[in-house]
């Protein structure tokens, strides 16, 4: 069973008074333990995407399955119970909680389930020290390297040990090196921890580390991949690409 499965998906809004689709007719399902990027220009789509899988927002037609659970049959607060299991977000921008230290940031999962943090401690001290924030634990977040913020990012959203992570263009703010530091990340935790990717981007580097590409454009979502990984180079996306005119 797909971990997220969208059918006839469209999201629509009004400007100016005449209806606007952002999204039109998409399907696309991610199996557990799959890697799959979206690739797209700026205002394809993509972000609007990932907010209708998460259940952050309601298409004008179609249906989001997370998990098995239709999201249009659920209450709000069945939304974000089902959210806080199932997914871990990854931001462009980090969505820190700036007067957080980056412990506090990172054990926020921990704390919305009415779990205590001290119990957890084991768990912070190895996760931060996996993606080498061990020495920045009680760091504000302005007092860390784009790298390090996203890296504190991707640590928030791995402490409830997610099925499914979706990652919205996290590498646009970051220099080449932290951006592949990044994506390299992300490909340990589907590689080592099974977790489901689900990444938006528009850098073909980026778009290389998954299993297979799908192309948006004009909310439009290519019913085929673009190309099928693992093994992918970044070269072979430009080119795939290319040679589909686009």
């Amino acid at each position: 069973m797909p971990i997220v499965r969208a059918s006839g998906l469209f999201r629509i809004y009004a400007v100016d008074g005449t209806p606007s689709p952002v999204l039109r007719d998409v399907d696309l399902s991610v199996e557990p333990g799959e890697f799959v990027a979206v690739m797209g220009p700026s205002g394809s789509g993509k972000s609007t995407l990932l907010h209708l899988l998460a259940g952050l927002d309601e298409p004008s037609a179609g249906t989001v399955e997370l998990d098995g659970r239709d999201l249009a049959k659920l209450s709000e607060n069945e939304r974000t119970l089902l959210r806080r299991r199932t997914l871990g977000f990854i931001f462009q921008f980090f969505n820190l909680i700036p007067n957080l230290t980056v412990e506090e940031n990172v054990a926020l999962p921990w704390l919305l389930s009415g779990e205590e943090v001290r119990s957890r401690e084991g768990d912070l001290a190895a996760l931060l020290g996996s993606l080498g924030l061990a020495g920045k634990r009680r760091f504000l977040p302005h007092q860390l390297s784009g790298g390090e913020m996203q890296r504190a990012s991707i640590a928030r959203a791995l402490a409830g040990k997610p099925k499914l992570l979706l990652a919205d263009e996290p590498t646009g703010n970051l220099s080449s090196k932290a951006g592949e530091e990044v994506i390299a990340l992300l490909r340990a935790a589907r590689d080592r921890e099974g977790r489901a990717v689900l990444l938006v981007t528009h850098n073909p580097r980026d778009a290389a580390a998954a299993d297979r590409v799908l192309f948006l454009k004009d909310g439009v979502l290519s019913p085929e991949p673009v190309l099928r990984g693992p093994g992918l180079e970044a070269e072979d996306v430009v080119e795939g690409l290319r040679a589909l005119g686009i």
